[in-house]
């Protein structure tokens, strides 16, 4: 297909500047964008277009670099949906530690001196000389590769044609000398996507300006995104405001976002019981309203456990469920912990219609021929029924921690490794599988230490059943249709103003349709929290920009 004849594929319709990113042809590109405004989407009609077009010819590839497991696993699945199959598997989507980490499996006798590694090298929590590093040396071993040896340099340079860095505004400066190493000065062509109202990784050490180093060191096309096509219009206005102080170039007239659709309110309680009661009824009605319970996130800048102890303990008391995402959702985006489950849940007798379509559509069942897939199903059959038995062995107890390792050891062996490094670029390690498999069991165990069946918590591991409740941090990147940001008061929001300032936009741009902001002038101190202020002051600033602009004030 000619560049010309190409059209956005899936029914969607891009704004200009996406349109013009997608279709660049010769230059780096540096996208900034505001939350919803479709940066995953991008990238994957970018691909499209590549790909179908043979802008990237075959067999150059496309390398996608993401900052998440989750991220960079939606991103390929995103890409399979817009991109026709004989294409879509030219394009590898990784973590920049799965990047990394490639890079040192395979040319590790290129380290000497310090950095020197034998061939059986382990990933730990410490560095041991020569046979053990970290995760944390994973990009400075892969930069050191590249920088000591000029055949692998060019050998990735002439695999790739395209590289594609999304959330670039977490890149630390470990990563960017990675980047800058790998193609600064080919004719390897980036696009960095990411969002820097968004940059809530500065404890990381995430850049400064990055997209400005970037832009300039590659001579990047830079464009804007201000589409937000996820929330209401009153939401937006709210999100508009706050981007006319942190980025006054990327608001939007107000007029633009006309319309009564959305909700706001603003809850100024007495006391951190009163506050719990409220947010509990607010949340008891949007469930009475439709709106599941999944649906459905409560934010807290810093310490959601803390903070979040009192709501808790309402929410226990009304029936209502939840999920503590701060232990779960890292986790829970494992693909292996996905399929893990599932298969703990088959087991369990759980009927679970959901966790069999999960597991035995998945990829470990991807075969070249209907021949090989019906010899795997018919000797998968075998072995669950071998599985089984041994759970019946066992008095039907799935908490035996050493039944749980058993098994998963059995479901590992009966895919074999190449299998189920396929799942994720991560899981070439062992190591890594290896503690993917541990957290999983720990977790197991956690859910079933108080539950006489096993049905029903494994449900609540794989499945997105309950309120979110999180820390602004581990929002980012998600969307609901209800958002509680709570306790947005000076002592919540108290270390570096503009860092501050991008946090609660993160956690307002989260919600679709409603947006619950609370502030309580009295909080007792929860226990073992050594820092803690009793009473408590609003954050005015941050509760202004809810409020809607008087028409006649201008006047």
């Amino acid at each position: 297909m000619k560049p010309a004849k190409w059209t956005p594929g899936g029914g969607v319709v891009l704004e200009p500047n996406a349109e013009t990113a997608c279709r660049e042809q010769y230059r780096n590109v540096a996208v900034t964008a505001g939350p919803g405004a479709g940066k995953t989407e991008l990238l994957a009609q970018r691909a499209d277009f590549l790909l179908g077009t043979n802008s990237c010819p075959y067999p150059k590839r496309i390398l996608a670099i993401s900052f998440k497991v989750d991220a960079a696993a939606n991103l390929g699945a995103r890409v399979r949906e817009r991109v026709p199959p004989d294409l879509a598997g030219r394009l590898d989507s990784q973590t920049f530690h799965a990047f990394a980490y490639r890079l040192i499996k395979r040319f590790q006798p290129v380290l000497t001196g310090p950095n020197q590694l034998d061939r059986g090298f382990t990933v730990g929590d410490h560095r041991i000389t020569r046979t053990q590093i970290t995760y944390d040396d994973f990009v400075p071993l892969a930069t050191e590769i590249l920088e000591q040896d000029p055949l692998i340099l060019a050998g990735l340079r002439a695999t790739y044609s395209h590289v594609f860095l999304d959330e670039f505004q977490d890149c630390t400066r470990n990563q960017y000398a990675l980047v800058r190493q790998a193609f600064l000065g080919t004719n390897v062509t980036l696009t960095a996507v990411g969002d820097t109202k968004q940059r809530i990784m500065g404890w990381a050490g995430a850049l400064e300006g990055i997209f400005l180093t970037f832009a300039d060191e590659f001579n990047a096309l830079p464009l804007n995104l201000y589409q937000n096509f996820r929330s209401q219009p009153r939401l937006r206005r709210m999100q508009n405001r706050m981007i006319a102080v942190m980025d006054p170039p990327g608001a939007v007239p107000e007029q633009s976002l006309a319309g009564d659709g959305g909700h706001i309110e603003i809850l100024s309680a007495t006391h951190q019981n009163e506050e719990a009661a409220h947010v509990t009824a607010w949340i008891q009605n949007l469930i009475s309203s439709g709106i599941s319970e999944s649906e459905i996130a409560i934010l807290f800048d810093k310490q959601p456990e803390a903070y979040g102890m009192a709501l808790c303990h309402a929410l226990d008391d009304a029936g209502v469920s939840y999920r503590n995402e701060q232990k779960l959702q890292d986790l829970a985006a494992e693909p292996l912990a996905k399929l893990l489950v599932a298969y703990y849940e088959i087991l369990a007798r759980a009927r679970s219609a959901s966790s069999y379509v999960r597991l035995s559509r998945g990829r470990l069942f991807d075969r070249s021929s209907e021949h090989e897939l019906f010899s795997l199903r018919t000797a998968w059959d075998a072995h669950m029924q071998q599985a089984q038995a041994r759970l019946r062995d066992n008095g039907d107890d799935l908490g035996d921690r050493r039944l749980l390792e058993e098994l998963a050891n059995g479901f590992l062996n009966f895919f074999g490794a190449p299998a189920i490094a396929a799942l994720h670029p991560d899981y070439d390690s062992p190591e890594r599988v290896t503690k993917v498999v541990g957290d999983v069991i720990d977790r197991v165990e956690e859910l079933l230490a108080d539950e006489d069946a096993a049905a029903e918590p494994l449900a609540r591991f794989a499945a997105e059943q309950g309120v979110r409740i999180m820390s602004i941090h581990k929002s980012k990147g998600l969307e609901f249709e209800a958002v509680a940001v709570m306790a947005v008061e000076c002592e919540m929001f108290w270390s570096n103003h503009d860092d501050e300032r991008a946090a609660f936009f993160v956690a307002i741009s989260r919600a679709k349709q409603r947006l619950l902001l609370t502030n309580s002038r009295t909080r007792q101190r929860p226990p073992k929290v050594p820092r803690w202020e009793v009473n408590r002051t609003p954050y005015q600033e941050f509760l202004n920009y809810a409020y809607e602009p008087n028409p006649r004030s201008s006047e």
